[in-house]
């Protein structure tokens, strides 16, 4: 037992260490990554790569456009790198996490972080339509920016959250039939001379199993996830006013 908790001890620091030490290759891949995309987005807003190196030796402002695209593309990979390999760690806790169904409030620790990992990328989704106002936008410009942070939304969100799930509705579901089973067994007979304080504690027992969510969340980090995932919807509309009021003054 004792090597068995080294074990996984180890396998535990050997993840966090990880997470705070990055490798040389993991630094280069995702800058590779991030230039990739970059220079692919650049080529998009351009037409043509010919017309891209045109651009880069044409003026400063052209230069300076490419060149914070090619940075901002550079920035988003890594800051969705980090968060994803922060997702990850929690994702391999979670099979070295001991389910408690009396007592479920210490796993609202893995919802926390698939919320707060999301919200960055929510507040980028909240930007776009702020961008989109600007006379000069188009889909071209925003799309490829969009779909590169809701892609990993899905992913932030999912990883921590999904292994606890369903540990917590699998040990549901097993403390429920060990219950139903126990209660089978003490029924009471027909003359009624069995003992009925231990059944009706099993009945209380069972009902405050039967209530535990599936899901470790609690109300405090439902309702804050619910707020930042009204927060994009709500800006698409006010830029949508924005653009119709623009129109109506010009």
């Amino acid at each position: 037992m004792e090597a068995e908790l080294t074990c996984e001890r180890d396998q535990i620091d050997g993840s966090r260490d990880r997470i705070a030490h990055k490798s040389p290759l993991w630094t280069w891949s995702t800058l590779a990554v991030g230039v990739t995309a970059g220079i692919a987005h650049n080529i998009l807003l351009a037409g043509s790569p010919a017309i891209l190196l045109q651009r880069l030796v044409s003026n400063v402002p052209a230069t300076a456009l490419v060149l914070g695209t090619e940075l901002v593309w550079i920035v988003m990979m890594f800051v969705v790198a980090a968060l994803l390999d922060n997702a990850r760690l929690f994702n391999r806790l979670s099979a070295h996490t001991r389910i408690d169904l009396i007592d479920p409030s210490r796993l609202t620790a893995f919802a926390r972080v698939a919320v707060a990992s999301t919200l960055a990328l929510i507040g980028a989704q909240a930007a776009f339509p702020v961008l989109w106002v600007s006379p000069d936008s188009s889909a071209v410009a925003m799309v490829p920016g969009m779909l590169a942070t809701a892609t990993p939304m899905v992913f932030l969100f999912a990883l921590p959250i999904w292994p606890i799930h369903r540990a917590l509705a699998a040990a549901k579901s097993n403390e429920l039939r060990r219950i139903n089973a126990r209660l089978r067994s003490e029924r009471p007979v027909a003359d009624g001379t069995a003992d009925l304080v231990p059944l009706n504690e099993l009945l209380v027992y069972r009902r405050e199993i039967a209530q535990v969510s599936e899901w470790p969340f609690n109300a405090g980090v439902a309702t804050r996830l619910v707020f930042y995932l009204v927060i994009p919807p709500l800006t698409w509309v006010a830029a949508g006013l924005i653009d119709v009021l623009i129109e109506r003054m010009v």
